[in-house]
């Protein structure tokens, strides 16, 4: 069950901070699914290719879980992932990512100073950001019989995120993409169209 209060950003940011000549750069970013996640991280990974660390957390809601992952990068164990999932947790965040890149400038911080760099940098960089409530979306794949594609494709000009047509030799195939609590309704609706096969 989707835990209340939720929240996603709108858009993604970068952030530079020095704590005793060390660099720690933060990026933020929306992503839709945990591959997504791991594709920014490469990225980001060969964007900064000479840093010491890349560190990094999200949090998604995927197969009906919320899922969460943290990665210290060589750093002691919880001084970098930890702070930074942190900052996600305390602000109800989901389907966004975290990245700290480090750049070490030979002060050592020790554990406690890695906290407070990583977690400060993390929660600096998400405060630049438009946080909105997150809705739960979900994907429908609607396969009708060719004589009644017409009626289905005025049925669906309604919704936005509706792909393009997939023909077949014998039906069509749409994919609709919706608010998952508006699902049934719209189930419901299709009910008056026959030969429909509708899979999520």
């Amino acid at each position: 069950m989707l835990p209340q209060g939720l929240k996603t950003i709108a858009d993604s940011a970068e952030i530079t901070i020095t704590v005793k000549d060390s660099k720690f750069v933060g990026y933020c970013f929306p992503v839709a699914n945990k591959s997504e996640a791991v594709n920014k991280i490469s990225e980001t990974s060969q964007k900064h290719h000479k840093a010491t660390h890349i560190c990094w957390a999200y949090r998604v809601y995927e197969n009906n879980q919320l899922l969460y992952y943290a990665h210290d990068a060589g750093e002691p164990h919880g001084s970098a992932g930890a702070p930074i999932l942190k900052a996600l947790t305390g602000r109800k965040l989901v389907n966004a990512l975290v990245i700290v890149v480090r750049y070490f400038g030979g002060t050592k911080l020790g554990i406690g100073g890695l906290i407070r760099a990583y977690g400060a940098t993390a929660g600096k960089v998400l405060d630049l950001v438009e946080r909105k409530p997150y809705i739960l979306r979900q994907t429908l794949r609607i396969e009708c019989p060719l004589a009644n594609y017409s009626q289905l494709a005025h049925f669906l000009r309604r919704f936005s995120e509706t792909s393009k047509p997939v023909f077949t030799e014998n039906s069509v195939i749409f994919t609709v993409q919706m608010e998952a609590e508006k699902v049934a309704d719209l189930q419901a609706e299709l009910k008056l169209i026959p030969g429909l096969i509708i899979t999520k």
